[in-house]
């Protein structure tokens, strides 16, 4: 409820901006991929590691992909819209214990649900704009042995970027946008380690596992003019 009055105050934001812009209503759809520093201290290798059998493989946790879907009002000059974006990293496998014979499973999965308000600036085929987000981080941690761990947080975060609009067909366009996340705060995985590597409790220093998701990204956007 909290996080919907939110959205349901940006989205008026931007009807409202909308007129002053006097701009065309375009609906945004997306995929993107941002690159961050790896988890700290190895917390999925280690795992991985001490659960051979479950085939969880080498994964790192260096990207996030993600979809987005928005609206926006785009004038001569500017556009202002309003983004929603759901990005995801997963980890899962699955294998039988070699000590008592029985199949086991594990899944994980890091989660960053974000509204966003952005400003873009349009000259031609280039615009410089920016976002702002509140990011819900989502630790969901699944096993046929210890059950489902869910744990969230939240920080604020700005995203300036750069955007090439490319043409589409007569009522659509493309954009390919290159942004760099600034996280305004941390995350901890203390969570997450506490679930994997219980083993390793007491072994670190108190904000070992805090965690900083900024990063360089990019995104293809799918714009529909609304008329």
């Amino acid at each position: 409820m909290w996080l919907m009055k939110r959205v349901f105050f940006l989205l008026m934001l931007v009807i409202g901006l909308s007129g002053a812009l006097q701009g065309q209503f375009q609906v945004k759809l997306g995929y993107g991929i941002q690159f961050h520093e790896r988890e700290p201290n190895n917390i999925f290798r280690y795992f991985s590691t001490r659960y051979p059998y479950l085939n969880l493989g080498e994964k790192k946790y260096t990207n996030t992909q993600s979809v987005i879907i928005g609206v926006r009002s785009r004038g001569d000059y500017a556009a202002v819209g309003l983004n929603f974006g759901y990005g995801f990293w997963t980890l899962s496998g699955q294998g039988q214990n070699p000590d008592n014979g029985t199949d086991e499973w594990q899944k994980v999965a890091l989660i960053r649900a974000a509204p966003g308000l952005e400003l873009e600036f349009i000259g031609g085929p280039i615009g410089i704009g920016a976002e702002g987000r509140y990011v819900t981080f989502t630790e969901k941690l699944r096993s046929s042995v210890t059950g489902t761990h869910i744990n969230r947080q939240h920080y604020g975060a700005v995203r300036p970027f750069a955007s090439i609009y490319l043409p589409g067909s007569s009522n659509t366009e493309l954009s390919l946008r290159l942004y760099y996340e600034l996280a305004l705060g941390t995350v901890s995985l203390d969570y997450t380690e506490s679930v994997l590597n219980p083993n390793r409790a007491g072994q670190f220093e108190q904000g070992a596992f805090d965690y900083r998701p900024s990063g360089f990204g990019l995104q293809l956007l799918f714009l529909n003019f609304g008329g």
